[in-house]
């Protein structure tokens, strides 16, 4: 386990727009920033912490990040409502999520990176080639989401439901499944690493490294979007 200021980041040129610099940021989970097994603080100013109590289901500090073990009781953590409402994506509302991140474990095994309480309202990795969206599972051309391997995946839901997909800034084309997330069910930002409350059989729990993560309130286009995959890309040399 790396100590909170050892980061793994490489050298690369960053952008000079940071997230806080582009509007609707709703979460900022920045590496090498306020980080600690019990709490991962939010940069964004919104006061959207990630936090988790008990020790025995805290993830350890690794490159900066966390590092989220598949033992039992496995890891996950809870994001705060201090001075902030949890954030709701369920259809019409759009968002933007963007997270450096490496998978480990098994290829197939589902990773779920954000969820709410309903067992089926998540954003999660299930293999190396499908990412499933509040119950829209997209499928991509070959490796994607390839195990072991750090990579940036931003994300995009605009108003209509319509979802693109992006690895270390270039876009990834669906080639089956869905396109679009249009469920109206209740999908609040609550958890971190897990679906449903983290202890239920079956919670989907990630396995791997989550360096960096950042959660906007609209679906980011143009040098928007441009801005933040470049700023994550320089930043991890990816």
């Amino acid at each position: 386990m790396l100590g909170l200021g050892s980061s793994l980041l490489t050298a690369g040129a960053v952008s000079e727009v940071l997230p806080s610099d582009i509007s609707n940021l709703g979460i900022w989970l920045q590496n090498d920033t306020g980080v600690a097994t019990g709490q991962w603080d939010d940069s964004s100013g919104n006061g959207r912490h990630a936090v988790q109590g008990t020790g025995t289901q805290q993830a350890s500090v690794s490159g900066g990040g966390l590092d989220f073990s598949s033992a039992d009781p496995e890891d996950f953590y809870q994001f705060t409502t201090d001075t902030s409402a949890l954030i709701e994506i369920k259809h019409p509302n759009a968002f933007t999520l963007a997270v450096v991140l490496k998978r480990e474990g098994g290829a197939d095994d589902d990773n779920v990176l954000v969820s709410t309480s309903a067992s089926n309202n998540f954003i999660g990795i299930l293999s190396e080639n499908n990412i499933t969206v509040h119950g829209s599972g997209a499928t991509f051309t070959g490796e994607p989401w390839a195990n072991n391997e750090q990579l940036l995946l931003t994300m995009t839901k605009d108003t209509s439901g319509n979802l693109l997909f992006f690895k270390n800034g270039v876009a990834e084309s669906i080639t089956s499944g869905a396109t679009t997330a249009t469920a109206t069910s209740e999908f609040l930002l609550d958890y971190l690493g897990a679906t449903r409350n983290g202890l239920a059989a079956n919670d989907k729990h990630f396995d791997g490294i989550i360096y960096e993560l950042v959660v906007y309130t609209s679906a980011l286009t143009g040098g928007d979007l441009t801005n933040l995959n470049s700023y994550l890309t320089g930043k991890f040399g990816l």
